[in-house]
């Protein structure tokens, strides 16, 4: 077992199952809060997981200094839950503001609805937010990338200077 000061703990990089990370369902933040924490890596993060979405969403809750934000997607077009829907049903799960966070980058995003809530979601609580890239699977259609696209632009966005990039979108597109 290792063990680590929370205080100096700065990068912090996740990747696996979260049904190994232990964080009762009703929890909203970490007991011990990531106070210094600036840069959150989520490797393989499958929105069609509750207990999932649920864990990663606790962590960024419990990092107020978060600065910059990886995720990258366990791509699976066979979504049939909406986590965000049963998220939002408990008691103030959902109400929380990411005031330091500038950057986001999602990779293998492919537009599902929960990782669209998801965008949303970041882009109406982050009010520093500078950037946030979006990189589809590079087999992606064009045209599926330019529906996400158009869609993600029309999110409201709590900070005026949030930019959207989308890296390795087809050339075409543009």
């Amino acid at each position: 077992m290792y063990f680590f000061s929370r205080e100096f703990l700065l990068t912090l990089y996740f990747g696996g199952c979260f049904k190994d990370l232990a964080v009762p369902d009703s929890s909203v933040t970490l007991q011990a809060s990531l106070t210094n924490l600036k840069f959150l890596e989520i490797n393989d993060l499958c929105y069609a997981e509750v207990e999932e979405v649920s864990c990663a969403l606790c962590l960024i809750r419990s990092s107020p200094n978060l600065q910059k934000l990886l995720i990258t997607v366990f791509c699976s077009r066979n979504v049939s839950t909406n986590p965000f829907l049963q998220l939002s049903e408990r008691d103030g799960f959902l109400d929380f503001s990411l005031n330091q966070l500038q950057e986001v980058k999602l990779q293998r995003f492919i537009g599902t609805l929960p990782e669209m809530e998801f965008v949303r979601l970041l882009l109406a609580k982050s009010s520093a937010l500078k950037v946030m890239h979006i990189q589809p699977p590079s087999k992606m259609v064009a045209g599926e990338q330019l529906k996400i696209l158009k869609e993600i632009i029309r999110f409201k966005r709590a900070s005026p200077e949030a930019e959207i990039t989308c890296d390795d979108f087809s050339e075409d597109v543009v």
